[in-house]
């Protein structure tokens, strides 16, 4: 909690616990990182990268299924407070115009691979798999 806390404090960093509308957040950010030992789908990777927000992530299931290392984010080991740390240096080190180029590529494959229509297409296409059976 105290290392949150100066974390907090810093010029560089802002913390936000919890928040209704992240839209807002994530327009401002300069990416979004989620440390995390395992995931299923990560809403919040989703919404970053639909916000054309780069991502640091883990290595993981679910989050490794959206961040593509070095085309919208970067991944770094699970349980490893270096390879983050390195993962976000690097980001951070980048030009604004290389990390929203990172966005908008994270946005294209939103739009490719996780599209309303795209989901509705599968779900339908799953009932009518059921309807045939």
């Amino acid at each position: 909690k105290h290392e949150l806390s100066e974390l907090d404090a810093s010029k560089n960093i802002t913390i936000y616990y919890e928040v209704d509308d992240v839209r807002g957040y994530l327009a401002q950010s300069d990416c979004l990182v989620l440390p995390s030992y395992r995931e299923g789908m990560p809403r919040s990777i989703l919404e970053a990268m639909s916000m054309n927000c780069p991502v640091v992530a883990t290595d993981v299931p679910g989050c490794s299924a959206l961040v593509n290392d070095g085309i919208n984010g970067y991944l770094c080991a699970s349980k490893s407070h270096i390879t983050l740390s390195s993962s976000m240096e690097k980001i951070m080190s980048l030009s604004p115009e290389d990390r929203k180029q990172l966005g908008k590529n994270g946005r294209a494959i939103i739009e490719k691979k996780f599209s309303v229509s795209i989901v509705i297409k599968s779900v339908v296409d799953i009932i009518n798999e059921f309807n045939n059976a």
